[in-house]
């Protein structure tokens, strides 16, 4: 009797390492197909601010809109986001992020120019994250800056 547990308990074991490869795999692609609907809700959310509104001169108060992303955290479903990153102008690219035990993915939104001011926003982890979004003239351009609420009209340029 004895041998049959162990033998069951050694076939379990070696089941359940032959799969893991495989979980790890589905966690990183859910993780990352979670982050592109959440991409998806800022190029929604920003496109709507640019066309619904007029950029201001200086001085003026911009047109904006507050939201809230939610990026994966580690669970049996998925792999947590390591970074986060909405870049700043003049990348080819207007999004990126990583995924742990994922590959860097990057996306260019279409049909609005975002960006953040300085080097760049980049949100290390997981979990609920609150982004204002400005419209702004930006090298003489229209462009939705993404900054942290608490941030708001420093450092624009």
């Amino acid at each position: 009797m004895t041998v049959r547990a162990a033998v069951s308990v050694a076939l379990a074991v070696a089941l359940l390492g032959a799969s893991m490869p495989a979980v790890d795999r589905v966690r990183v692609q859910h993780a990352d197909a979670r982050i592109e609907g959440e991409v998806n809700r800022i190029q929604t959310v920003a496109r709507s601010l640019s066309r619904a509104n007029d950029v201001v001169g200086d001085g003026g108060s911009p047109a904006r809109a507050r939201v809230t992303v939610h990026l994966p955290v580690r669970s049996w479903g998925a792999s947590q986001v390591s970074e986060f990153t909405v870049l700043p102008p003049g990348n080819r690219r207007d999004v990126q992020w990583q995924v742990r035990g994922g590959e860097r993915r990057h996306r260019t939104l279409d049909g609005v120019t975002l960006a953040a001011t300085g080097a760049g926003l980049t949100i290390h982890g997981g979990g609920r994250q609150r982004l204002l979004l400005e419209l702004r003239r930006l090298n003489g351009e229209r462009a939705v800056i993404v900054r942290r609420p608490d941030t708001a009209g420093r450092g624009v340029g």
